[in-house]
């Protein structure tokens, strides 16, 4: 009896095993027919590296539903609508602790007339496998300029999620720019050019799920909007919080005391610029929303690897415009700073735009 009770507990346990990577569920498959570059701009004082790279490459994303190897060998092949295969290959994907499965599998050239794949997911002599319709391709494309409506020679580039580089494209001499991207959430936008960290930051788009071709005209100067949320209140306010971030107080400042070997804590509000409610301006669509309160809050660091640190952010509350109806809209936050340095005004610009905002 003892011997057969082992038995039967061996033979279930087995059967777990080979049942734990059969559960793997929303499996996608992106294509990105990005451009080919990579221009390097060299070390800024912080020692962090100013590379812009693009290349065309295909995303399998998905996710284990049970618990397996955190590491799948992940078969991927891409057809046409006839059946011809336009490309293949293999390559290890690790699975993290959420059970995300996430590869990318670079591309020696663009591929245009890819309709399916076929996924084949491997962890030792099991299997799955999965067919998967490509998502529509969908235009972005716009122009990008300074705040004196200058066109600007710039890097459009795009992140899918968790700032996971998908795809890049450079602007032309009049600062126009197109890219074609798979229709999916692009969790970030981020524009510059390679004076970034040095004499200018970055505009950011924010939150965009691109279902249509969208047009975005942008600007960027000296103040970056970063880490941009949004929400609407049940009485037609929204609530925006941000942090800000300068050349003046955030690079200038830091390169400083970098050179002077000081210690940085980057948590210090001497790093940060400064805001008023008379800074700000608030869009939502072509409308300009009135400013209700503005507050300075911190933004605890804890991600970035610094316990107990925080930074300055800020909580901005404005008026829905009446003429604005229910549906999807597009947010633009506007700063402009001017700054007194030793009886001299320096002025500085930044721009965010938050799309798909549900009112």
């Amino acid at each position: 009896m003892i011997a057969l009770s082992y038995k039967i507990k061996i033979i279930a346990i087995e059967f777990n095993i080979k049942g734990i990577i059969m559960d793997i569920e929303e499996v996608k498959v992106y294509v990105y027919n990005n451009d080919l570059f990579a221009d390097d701009y060299g070390e800024l004082p912080n020692g962090k590296k100013i590379v812009f790279e693009s290349y065309p490459l295909v995303v399998v994303e998905g996710f284990v539903k049970n618990e397996c190897s955190n590491k799948l060998l992940v078969e991927l092949q891409i057809f046409s609508e006839e059946k011809t295969l336009q490309f293949s290959s293999t390559k290890e994907a690790k699975v993290n602790a959420d059970g995300e499965i996430y590869v990318e599998f670079r591309l020696e050239k663009k591929i245009h007339d890819a309709t399916y794949g076929i996924v084949t997911f491997h962890l030792g002599r099991e299997k799955v496998e999965k067919v998967v319709r490509l998502p529509e391709q969908h235009r972005l494309y716009g122009r990008v300029t300074d705040f004196e409506g200058r066109p600007v020679q710039a890097y459009v580039m795009i992140n899918s999620n968790k700032f996971r580089g998908v795809g890049g494209v450079k602007t032309d001499a009049e600062g126009c720019f197109e890219i074609m991207l798979p229709e999916r959430k692009y969790q970030q936008i981020f524009i510059c050019d390679g004076n970034y960290g040095r004499s200018k930051l970055e505009f950011y788009g924010w939150n965009l799920y691109l279902d249509k071709d969208v047009e975005l005209n942008a600007r960027f100067d000296k103040i970056e909007i970063y880490r941009m949320a949004v929400g609407v209140t049940p009485e037609r306010t929204v609530i925006i919080d941000f942090v800000p971030m300068d050349i003046f107080h955030t690079v200038q400042r830091i390169s400083q005391d970098l050179k002077k070997k000081v210690s940085i804590d980057y948590s210090s509000s001497k790093y940060y610029p400064p805001l008023s409610i008379s800074d700000i301006e608030v869009f939502i669509d072509d409308s300009k929303a009135e400013l209700w309160t503005l507050h300075k809050r911190k933004h605890l660091l804890a991600d970035y690897g610094l316990k107990n640190k925080t930074r300055p952010a800020y909580t901005l509350e404005a008026k829905i415009p009446s003429q604005i109806r229910a549906g999807k809209h597009t947010l633009r936050v506007l700063i402009h700073k001017e700054i007194d340095e030793n009886g001299r005004t320096l002025e500085e610009w930044g721009e965010s735009v938050y799309f798909d905002l549900h009112i």
